[in-house]
């Protein structure tokens, strides 16, 4: 049976080869979001085994910044983190892995992440995955 996997980056553009990599395995049904508002929505609605996630996510509109203003997600430099901390219990409750996959690793963030539960292997850098097998491969061993 395939994996639900939720993938919430705002540029799905650049993870499109990552993402087509995952659902060519068979092993994995992809849902790409860019926004917090529809990771938010899809989230209640469905059951997902996995969430990737991006850690800078602009707002895309009023009801998304009410809901993640700017001061909270330090003007989106920290919205993934938001978005977990908003979400943790429903993402636990419902045993979804969280992986958060950066470009860039903010080693202060990095933490916070850390303070929250995700573990350190839970934190992936894409530059380190860019070969889509070996992405592939890594997900499936952390979620396996």
């Amino acid at each position: 049976m395939k994996k639900n996997v939720l993938w919430l980056d705002p540029n799905p553009n650049h993870i499109q080869p990552l993402s087509q990599t995952l659902t060519d395995t068979g092993q994995y049904a992809v849902t790409v979001v860019r926004s917090m508002g529809e990771a938010d929505a899809l989230l209640t609605q469905n059951q997902y085994d996995l969430l990737l996630l991006a850690i800078i996510i602009p707002t895309q509109n009023e009801a998304e910044e009410k809901g993640y203003p700017s001061e909270e997600t330090n003007r989106c430099r920290e919205a993934g983190l938001v978005f977990y901390r908003k979400n943790k219990e429903l993402l636990k409750k419902s045993g979804t892995t969280v992986i958060v996959i950066t470009t860039i690793i903010y080693q202060d963030i990095a933490d916070k992440f850390f303070k929250e539960g995700l573990p350190k292997d839970y934190y992936l850098l894409k530059q380190q995955n860019c070969d889509c097998r070996v992405f592939a491969d890594t997900i499936s061993n952390l979620i396996e």
